[in-house]
């Protein structure tokens, strides 16, 4: 029942339900996960409520308790079957009956999935949250801005279990996910004790990397990080740059690594851009020194594969150049202050990509002057 003054103003109201799902007490959140349980799969009028039950299963699935989260997933399973007999749809008996399930340009792999999640959720449980998650995405995005660390902490948990539930389903909402974790970065980045938020933020960029196709996020995030005027007209500063370029080495990390090779040579040219290399912004060259070295990983793990796109595309000598390129730009912000750490891993990872005859090669070219004269002939930091 709705009192009549909540229509003319403000309402305070108390959610004793969600306190209890966050109770210390592992037997009290064991209690009220299996009443849920009850609610989401076995009441007779279960399906008008299981879209607001939800997010209650979902938290419960992200519990510190194995025993809280074992129920939760069983829930999932069990309505999820229960709608997928109901619709009965073309494409979902396709996916049982063909065993084609999800787009093969995804990271499907187990390794690297977030916590608490060992490996994919299974088919009924993942129709079961794309059905119905959507209404609670928008919530639990702008939660990630929250003024309260523990609001902050268990939305981007939950964010990441959303994103392995919808899998290649996010795209679509791709816009405004990546404004919402550029939101939360820049609430992190001026905070004085922001730098763990700033990690889960960017922990749930990579969770994003492994669905959503570099095919996708590449066309859209390359023209923020290089400042195009056509894109932003009102221009973008430079640690909103920055945001943005964490944002994409996250998000290539997280990706599949045949996935990011076609995009290799447009995001190595948007990286090495003069005005990028020459910033003088020192959290800019650090962004942008931390995305080479994402993509030098993805290029030294991939090297057989990637020499095979450009002989393929007629493209070999391009493949040259952009190395060159990459190098050249991590030795330029290694020379300018950057982490010499994370430097000399993106050269490690250029060198094993390129072979160390290209990388020795443009090495006396490449390193700047001030790196030599400090620490003599052929020494780099």
């Amino acid at each position: 029942m709705i009192p009549t003054h909540a229509f003319y103003g403000p309402e305070t109201r108390y959610n004793y339900m969600a306190e209890l799902t966050r109770d210390a007490n592992n037997a009290v959140r064991l209690a009220v996960t299996d009443m849920f349980h009850e609610w989401f799969v076995g009441i007779a009028d279960r399906r008008d409520h299981q879209p607001r039950l939800l997010a209650y299963i979902l938290n419960f699935r992200i519990d510190r308790d194995e025993a809280c989260r074992k129920v939760a997933v069983e829930a999932l399973r069990a309505a999820g079957r229960e709608m997928m007999g109901e619709r009965q749809e073309d494409t979902l008996l396709e996916k049982i009956q063909y065993g084609v399930d999800g787009d093969p340009r995804c990271n499907h792999a187990c390794e690297g999935l977030p916590w608490p999640h060992t490996e994919r959720p299974p088919l009924e449980a993942r129709v079961i949250v794309r059905a119905f998650a959507a209404r609670m995405l928008q919530p639990v995005m702008d939660e990630m801005s929250s003024w309260t660390d523990t609001a902050r902490t268990q939305s981007a948990t939950l964010l990441q279990t959303l994103f392995v539930y919808h899998e290649d389903h996010v795209t679509e909402k791709l816009a405004r996910v990546v404004m919402a974790l550029c939101k939360a970065l820049k609430r992190g980045r001026n905070e004085r004790y922001g730098q763990d938020h700033r990690a889960s933020v960017l922990e749930c960029g990579r969770v994003l990397g492994r669905y959503v196709v570099p095919d996708s996020f590449v066309p859209f995030l390359a023209p923020r990080v290089a400042g195009d005027l056509e894109v932003l007209p009102g221009g973008i500063d430079a640690d909103s740059r920055a945001d943005v370029t964490d944002l994409l080495a996250s998000m290539i990390r997280g990706a599949k690594g045949s996935s990011v090779l076609p995009h290799f040579t447009p995001l190595s040219e948007v990286l090495i851009d003069p005005a990028l290399v020459g910033t003088t912004s020192p959290r800019l060259r650090d962004s942008a020194l931390a995305a080479c070295a994402a993509l030098s990983a993805v290029v030294a793990s991939s090297k057989d594969a990637l020499a095979a796109s450009f002989v393929a595309t007629g493209r070999l000598e391009s493949l040259e150049a952009a190395l060159i390129g990459l190098l050249r730009a991590v030795l330029a912000w290694r020379g300018g202050g950057a982490s010499s750490k994370l430097a000399d891993a993106a050269l490690a990872d250029v060198a094993r990509a390129g072979g160390d005859a290209s990388a020795s090669a443009s090495d006396s070219e490449a390193t700047p002057r001030g790196a030599r004269s400090r620490n003599g002939p052929g020494e780099i930091g």
